[in-house]
């Protein structure tokens, strides 16, 4: 026997040593052997018991894995992003706040941002709202522009601006 041959592990015959079934006996001679199949089929059945065996009652306060995976309404679908808060000019005695509204969702929406002005405690001051894309629906992925205009009264004691986007889908 050379080395580009070797005996079948079935009939013993010679065969060369890159074949995968023996010409002399059919039996397939490369692969996983017996012992290798078996201990594969076994570590499988072990896993799916694991699987069922481990199921155990849910304890008050626990939740399913499928209640964590569910989507909540409008969280991460929609993106504020680019606002600010500016006078138009330097004389002006008009404020605005303007940004932009992204959708992330794969169906279209149309809707309006909610606008929060809060003082330093975090307490609501006053609330606005303005429509994104003048009233016009958002194709998914697409952005659109908000702007709301008012006195600069209406500024007074804020510190901080809390904006949501309030969309109905079509």
């Amino acid at each position: 026997m050379s080395k580009k041959t070797k005996a079948c592990k079935h009939c013993g015959e010679e065969i060369l040593a890159v074949a995968k079934i023996c010409k002399h006996c059919g039996q397939r001679v490369a692969g996983l052997t017996k012992p290798a199949q078996y201990f594969i089929i076994i570590i499988f059945i072990i896993a799916i018991a694991n699987a069922f065996l481990d199921k155990k009652p849910l304890q008050q306060n626990q939740t399913t894995q499928s209640e964590i995976q569910k989507p909540k309404p409008n969280i991460d679908k929609y993106r504020v992003y680019d606002v600010k808060v500016d006078n138009t000019g330097a004389y002006s005695v008009v404020w605005r706040i303007r940004g932009m509204v992204e959708n992330l969702d794969r169906v279209p929406v149309k809707g309006y941002v909610n606008i929060k002005l809060l003082n330093k405690n975090g307490d609501y001051l006053r609330s606005f709202s303005a429509l994104v894309n003048k009233g016009e629906e958002l194709a998914p992925f697409q952005s659109g522009f908000f702007e709301y205009s008012t006195d600069p009264e209406e500024f007074e004691g804020y510190t901080d601006i809390k904006i949501i986007f309030k969309g109905s889908k079509k």
